[in-house]
C-alpha cells in the first residue's frame, strides 16, 4: 500500500483506494518468483490497464520502517554495521574487507612458506640419511 501510495498523484488515482490494489496484489503474487516492483508493475498494468513505469516510484516516500535494513555481522554473528542503503553498508566496509583480506592472504603465504621450508628440509634432511646408509 506504501508503494502505491508513493505513485505520483497522476498515476496514483488509478488504484483507488490503495488498500484494495495492493490486497488485490498480495492475494494474486506469489513471494520470492519475481523483484517486488516487477510484480507489481505487471499486476497493476493488468488490473488497470495503467503503465507504472521504474522511474515513477518515488520510494524515498517509504517510511523507513517500511525499508529493508542490510546488516554485516562477524564470524561470531556480532554486527559490524548496518544502513538502508545496500551500496552505502558496502562502501562504508570496502576498507576493512581490503584489509581482512590482505591478512588472510598473509597468513596463507606465510603458512604456505613454513610448509615449503619444512618439506625442503625434511628433503635435506632424507638426503643426507640415505647418503649416511649408503
Amino acid at each position: 500500500m506504501s508503494l502505491i501510495k508513493a505513485l505520483p498523484k497522476t498515476l496514483r488515482k488509478n488504484f483507488v483506494p490503495a488498500p484494495n490494489y495492493a490486497d488485490a496484489f498480495l492475494a494474486r503474487v506469489t513471494p520470492m518468483e519475481a523483484p517486488l516492483l516487477d510484480a507489481l508493475e505487471k499486476e497493476l498494468r493488468r488490473m488497470t490497464g495503467v503503465e507504472v513505469l521504474r522511474e515513477d516510484w518515488n520510494l524515498e516516500q517509504i517510511p523507513d520502517h517500511l525499508k529493508v535494513t542490510f546488516r554485516a555481522v562477524d564470524h561470531r554473528n556480532r554486527k559490524l554495521k548496518e544502513n538502508k542503503d545496500l551500496h552505502e553498508l558496502k562502501e562504508s566496509l570496502k576498507d576493512k574487507v581490503q584489509e581482512t583480506l590482505s591478512k588472510v592472504a598473509d597468513d596463507d603465504i606465510e603458512q604456505q612458506g613454513s610448509i615449503l621450508g619444512a618439506l625442503v628440509n625434511c628433503q635435506k634432511s632424507t638426503n643426507r640419511n640415505a647418503a649416511v646408509l649408503k
